[in-house]
């Protein structure tokens, strides 16, 4: 009921009062989501100490919490103390190492560090752990295209779309590294393919335009065009 009015209040802009009533949730319950709230609210009106406070409060309390080290790695990322942040994604992998997800923030945050090696170990890793797990081969696919290794990030992207077939963000990185590449043969018969799927957005019917064009296909590019303009 707290957190709900607090909620309210906020999106009304009485953020002193929602302040009052999030902190009165935290009082009343013990349950994470109520402080990782009150922290959120913290975080968008500017006051990360704050929400750093909370974070380290909870941790404080429940030691092997390791969401609420996730959490504050966030906030360590956004003040830009990257080593506090490794140290709290190896604290939480340590807590639990069956979050798939744990293993992409670690090696997103050592690729913002420009620690490219550490950045794959850690994408190799939760590759070989969760071998399903696709966002993971898709991610690392563009870390090894930013290193103009792209024979590796197109196998990496394919392998994401084998897994899913309607995954939304392989298929657009493969279009785009397939046009890059100059087969764009191969770039349009993929975007086509994906397209029976679900990857009806604007974004993508402007890529399947622009490879229309390419060949010039007009006509057909018209009709796209007006498919674009449809989902407005």
């Amino acid at each position: 009921m707290y957190t709900e009015l607090a909620d309210f209040l906020k999106g009304q802009g009485r953020n002193i009062e929602a302040e009052e009533f999030y902190r009165k949730a935290i009082d009343i319950s013990t349950n994470y989501n109520e402080h990782r709230k009150l922290a959120k609210f913290f975080i968008e009106i500017g006051q990360t100490n704050e929400a750093e406070g909370i974070y380290r409060k909870v941790i404080e309390l429940e030691p092997t919490n390791n969401y609420a080290y996730i959490d504050l790695a966030e906030i360590f990322i956004k003040t830009k103390k990257y080593k506090e942040a490794e140290e709290c994604y190896i604290k939480s992998l340590e807590i639990d190492p069956t979050n798939e997800y744990t293993y992409i923030y670690i090696a997103e945050l050592y690729d913002m560090m420009g620690d490219t090696k550490q950045a794959e170990l850690y994408y190799r890793k939760v590759i070989d752990l969760f071998p399903t797990f696709k966002r993971a081969y898709s991610d690392f696919g563009t870390i090894l295209e930013e290193q103009g290794r792209n024979s590796e990030a197109e196998k990496y992207y394919r392998n994401a779309i084998k897994i899913d077939p309607i995954y939304l963000y392989p298929h657009i990185s493969l279009v785009d590294l397939l046009e890059k590449l100059g087969r764009k043969k191969e770039a349009e018969k993929l975007i086509r393919k994906g397209m029976k799927f679900e990857l009806k957005k604007t974004f993508v019917y402007r890529k399947i335009i622009r490879i229309l064009r390419s060949f010039g296909k007009e006509l057909e590019a018209e009709k796209y065009i007006k498919k674009e303009k449809s989902l407005n």
